[in-house]
């Protein structure tokens, strides 16, 4: 049944005829945006995170490229906590309109979640709920095919899908992203739900908020919240992660 399901997606990845107003994401021929945040702390508790992200679109007539590349690297009194890969990349078949399809691949990887990789890949449309001058507000569903390999399999329950270290599943996808832009200021938020269709128990949420403040045309102040949950885990790996951090931000959108 979700293989059928996942090959309605593909067959119907072709386009629909409803238009809708742009935005710089749609309108710019090529973007980027590079971003450095961290914190350090130093005396009786010395600690240092550094999250640094790479954000690439490139617009087409018809299709469109985003990929979005996060890395993230951390230390507890100079031993290696954090040395995390999220690598987001997606294909949108008529953007322009107001409901498109698109396809999606990532990768993720995590000393911290003491996860060895994660691939995961699908189909999924893309409803512009809210356009306008300072606000834009996005909606998303997606069907995926995910693989997980942990660093060893003593988990928290027995997940469905489980063969040694790895996990196999198909999951749903929810996601809203959204943009408040005033003058200097930008504030953003992207949150995700992702959920094993086979398994009600394997379910994990992300959510990252960054609010920028123009120094300059391509140059701001980032201050970036990240919260994710994992149900899912190995021994000795906690559920949630917080983390905020403060940095530069530079690129033209």
């Amino acid at each position: 049944m979700k293989r059928n399901i996942f090959f309605i997606l593909l067959c119907i990845f072709i386009r629909l005829s409803v238009f809708a107003q742009l935005n710089e994401y749609d309108t710019i021929k090529t973007g980027y945006r590079f971003s450095s945040n961290g914190s350090w702390i130093t005396g009786n508790v010395e600690r240092l995170i550094l999250n640094n992200q790479f954000d690439f679109i490139r617009n087409g007539k018809n299709f469109s490229f985003k990929s979005s590349n996060q890395y993230t690297y951390g230390t507890i009194f100079k031993r290696e906590t954090e040395n995390d890969f999220f690598v987001r990349n997606f294909l949108y078949h008529n953007y322009k309109n107001k409901i498109y399809p698109y396809a999606m691949l990532w990768f993720q990887s995590s000393k911290r979640q003491l996860l060895e990789q994660r691939w995961q890949a699908g189909l999924g449309y893309t409803y512009r709920v809210l356009q306008q001058k300072k606000w834009i507000i996005k909606t998303s569903a997606t069907l995926s095919y995910e693989t997980s390999t942990y660093e060893n399999n003593q988990f928290n329950f027995i997940p469905e899908g489980v063969s040694e270290q790895t996990v196999t599943c198909w999951r749903g996808t929810g996601r809203i992203w959204g943009v408040y832009q005033h003058k200097k200021l930008k504030i953003s938020n992207e949150s995700w739900y992702q959920q094993a269709t086979s398994d009600a128990n394997n379910y994990r949420l992300l959510s990252q908020t960054q609010v920028d403040y123009a120094i300059h045309k391509r140059l701001s102040f980032r201050t970036q919240f990240q919260y994710m949950y994992e149900n899912l885990v190995v021994s000795r790996v906690k559920k949630e992660d917080k983390m905020l951090t403060f940095g530069l931000a530079i690129g033209n959108f």
